[in-house]
Formats: structure tokens, sequence, C-alpha cells
């Protein structure tokens, strides 16, 4: 038989594949821990702000968004190393590593003795989340039959704003009662993750078969139970990739670079939302004109984050009908909508419509969010798809590094804090705009995509 037919037949495989397979299970499950804790670690530093701020007695909030930024610089670096690296040695000891890094700098985060010793655990840990969302992403995408990827990377996207309420329920469980250094030793369990990485997780057969490992690619599957090749499957020779080398500098050749421009675009401004609002929001509530406890601020920002958990989810039932493109023009354009009414809400006056409106605004930005993770990880072939979604997601740390330091300002110099809900709204809407100029990828086999 022919390498080309063998090659084929690898994708008619993997396109046929079950979910009912136990390692694909178990792909599932450390995808959305990895989810989880990436999208918990930003914002436990966000409810370890005021603890941490007393303790080292922060002169004005712009100390607190150098530790937020901070931690966003080494993701920014994570991203673009990991991601790469992962093109070149494989996703599954890539992904291994940035778990471990990670835990490790969770571990020393707890510890730090001062502030700039903290500044330099949360860069480390940084640089291990940068890389572990992308591979994890890009590990699950390269498994998921077309049919099904749209639902399947939304639901693992959506566990991102899970770690965000998860978050939310240890700042006032944990983090009242026993302190912020107490808040980052919840970052430690992921090491846990890193045993069964290592000893379960089969390594992506699309990585095996760009490498040119047709029978590495195929014990894989079998091990899997996937079913024999179903001609039934139309493949192009397009559709495989076989025998080619990483190229980051493709990112930016005339056949990618305007969608790999779009993509970074939304996920600036999609990361700029979620680390800016998100990690401010409970310090904003605590001052004028709302002058909320902490306790009330944290619950507050708790059902924020119940919006993009359950409104979030929504995208996965549309998103295959849809295509991506829409979906994220949707979501995006009701978050900008959403921003500007809930700025203009006290909820010392209305509680329940601020609460109405915090919990639809989450879940709007979230949707949008979730739209673009999904859709990044269809945009390019193999040799490059972890680098594109890896450098991709550097931009949305420079948004997320931006928002902080940005919302910080508006805190420190301006007294009236509907500012800081507009400026969210506009990035929202510029999101939205952006969406306009992709490439629409719905349902089909990831090598077609890109030609």
């Amino acid at each position: 038989m022919s390498e080309k037919l063998l090659s084929e037949n690898v994708i008619r495989r993997l396109e046929g594949i079950s979910f009912k397979s136990q390692a694909i299970v178990l792909l599932l499950v450390v995808a959305t821990l990895a989810q989880i804790f990436d999208g918990m670690d930003n914002f436990l530093t966000g409810y370890a702000l005021p603890g941490m701020g007393r303790e080292f007695s922060f002169p004005n909030p712009l100390y607190g968004g150098l530790v937020l930024s901070v931690t966003l610089v080494g993701m920014l670096i994570g991203s673009l190393a990991w991601s790469s690296w992962s093109d070149k040695i494989g996703r599954k000891p890539a992904f291994t590593w940035t778990v471990i890094i990670y835990s490790a700098g969770s571990l020393l985060s707890a510890m730090a003795p001062s502030y700039l010793f903290l500044l330099g655990a949360r860069v480390f840990t940084g640089f291990g989340l940068g890389g572990e969302i992308p591979i994890a992403n890009t590990l699950i995408a390269e498994y998921v039959p077309a049919r099904h990827r749209g639902a399947v990377m939304s639901f693992i996207a959506n566990m991102f704003p899970t770690g965000w309420f998860l978050a939310s329920v240890a700042g006032l469980v944990i983090g009242i009662p026993f302190g912020w250094r107490v808040l980052y030793l919840v970052g430690f369990i992921p090491a846990i993750m890193s045993f069964f990485i290592r000893r379960y997780i089969p390594e992506s057969t699309r990585f095996l078969l760009r490498k040119g490992d047709i029978e590495g690619a195929n014990k894989v599957l079998d091990k899997m139970g996937a079913p024999a090749p179903s001609m039934d499957i139309a493949v192009k020779k397009e559709d495989v990739e076989v025998g080619t080398k990483p190229k980051f500098t493709e990112l930016y050749s005339p056949a990618y670079r305007r969608r790999t421009a779009v993509l970074s675009a939304i996920f600036f401004f999609g990361l700029f939302i979620s680390f800016g609002f998100g990690s401010w929001l409970p310090s904003v509530l605590m001052g004028p004109p709302y002058n909320l406890s902490m306790s009330q601020s944290f619950t507050y920002g708790l059902v924020t984050n119940l919006g993009t958990v359950f409104i979030g989810l929504s995208i996965a039932l549309i998103i295959d009908r849809l295509g991506r493109k829409t979906t994220g023009r949707i979501y995006y354009g009701l978050s900008a909508l959403s921003f500007l009414v809930f700025g203009l809400i006290n909820p010392n006056l209305n509680v329940v419509l601020f609460l109405v409106v915090a919990f639809i605004t989450g879940g709007f930005y979230n949707g949008g969010n979730n739209s673009a993770v999904m859709w990044a990880t269809e945009l390019y072939p193999t040799r490059m798809r972890n680098a594109g979604e890896g450098q991709a997601m550097a931009w949305g740390r420079v948004g997320g590094v931006a928002a902080p330091l940005i919302a910080a300002t508006l805190l420190t110099f301006f007294v009236n804090r509907y500012y800081f809900f507009v400026l969210f709204a506009v990035a929202s809407a510029i999101s939205m705009l952006l969406f306009f100029f992709g490439t629409e990828t719905r349902r089909k086999i990831l090598e077609t995509i890109t030609r």
C-alpha cells in the first residue's frame, strides 16, 4: 500500500474515532483541568490582592496591577516558546513540562518572603501557564472529528471561566479566613496531572503523521480503539500532512498573515477584557460610589463568573450551526452593550438588576472569547498549528498585561468609575468587528482549512 493511502487512512481513522475510548476521555479530563487551573490562577491573584497589599504595604493600586501584569509577561513568553517547541518535540512532553513549571511557580508564590520575590515567582508561574493552554487545546483539536469539534472545543474552552468561578469560591472560602498565601497553594495541585500526562496520554497522531511516523500514528490509534478506515469519510490529498517541518515564520507568509493578524488582534482584546475586568472588579466594587465590603464584592464577582460559565456554555449549541465568525460577532456585540449598562447600575440602589446584568455581562464576553479560542485550533496546518495558536495567545497576554495597568491607571486618576466599564465595552466592540475579516472553518477537516 502506498504511503499516500496509508496517510489518508490515518485521517479516516481519526475522523471516525469514538469518544468512548479511555484515552479520549482522559485527554478531555486533563484538558479540562488545564483550562480550569489556568483560569483560576489570575483570578486567585485578583482575590489575593487586598491581603497581599496589606502585608506588603502597597502605596497605590499600580503595585497590585504589576503583580497581575508580570504573570502575564511570563505567559506571553511561555505562549511563544512552548507552542513553538511543541511543534518540534511533540505535544505530550511539552504539555507535561508546562504543568510542572506552573505548579512549582504557584508553590513559590505562596512562599514569597518579599514583594520582589513574589514578582519573580509570578513570572515563572506564567511561563508554565502560557504554554499549557494552547498545547492542551491543540492536542484535543487534533483528535476530535470535524463533526464534533466546535461543540467539544467550546465546552473545553469554557472550563477557563469555570476556573474564574472556582477562584471566586476559593476567595470567599479560603482567602478571607486563611489569607492570600493559601490561595496560591491551590495552584500546586496540578503537579499531580504531570504523572497522568506522562503515563497515560497519547501523543497526537497528527503530530506523528506530520513527522512521517505513519506506523507510530496507527499504533496509537490501535491502543485508543479507533475503527478501521472508512471510505465513506472523504479525504483529499491536501487533508494529509506528512514529513513537513515546522516554520514559525510561515505564520507571516502571504498565505497566513491575514488570519494571523486577525486572530492575534481578537485574542489581544479578548484577554484584555478577561484579565482587566475580572481581576479588578472586586477592587472597583469596594471603592466609591459602591463602597461594598470585601465579602459583598467577592460575592458579586462570583455572580459575574457564574455568568461566564453558564452563558459561555451556550455557544456549544450554536457554533457548529452558525459558524465561528457569526457566533463570535453575536457574543462580542452583546458584550459591548452589557458593559455599558453594567456601569450605570449601583447595587446599593437596585441589587437584583445589578446581579442580573453582572451575570449576563460575564457570559457574553466569555462567549466571544470561547469562539476565538475554538477558532484558533482550526486555522493552521499541523506543522504550525500550535505555533499559530500560541502566538495569538501571546498577543492575548500582551492585552492581559496592558489591561490591569490601564485599569489601575483609570482607578488611580479618575473618580468616575464608569470609564472602567466603557473601556471594556470598546474592547468588545472592536473584537466583534474583527470577526468580519476572518476565515470560516465550520465542520472542516483540519488540514483543508488552510488551503
